[in-house]
């Protein structure tokens, strides 16, 4: 037997909570939307910056300390290795938290 919600209305508690996880995919969907607007803008207007000033700037035939430094790419690969690994920590803490609280609210229902 389906339970319903206390507004003695026939809509199914189940359809309620898919009703918030669809509208939080939502906001998230839109949210992903706009940081690529964003991040597409920031790229177009690096590569705007880049190629004005590239002009006034002279070249340098001395040594440079920049052929020490790794590969942009390695760096960049490093650090999002590394937060997802961190995300990946954060997310199992977040499952066993969530279990554990709800391991809690399921007894205090069964008691009442």
């Amino acid at each position: 037997m389906t339970e319903t919600n206390t507004k003695n209305t026939k809509k199914p508690i189940q359809s309620d909570e898919q009703a918030i996880l669809d509208r939080l995919s939502k906001v998230q969907d839109l949210t992903l939307d706009q940081i690529r607007q964003a991040q597409a803008w920031a790229i177009d207007a690096t590569d705007s910056v880049v190629h004005t000033v590239s002009r006034w700037v002279p070249e340098w035939s001395g040594p440079s300390f920049a052929e020490k430094l790794p590969e942009p790419k390695a760096v960049v690969d490093q650090a999002f290795d590394f937060a997802s690994e961190l995300l990946q920590l954060n997310r199992t803490f977040a499952e066993r938290l969530a279990e554990a609280l709800s391991a809690r609210a399921g007894s205090s229902r069964a008691a009442a």
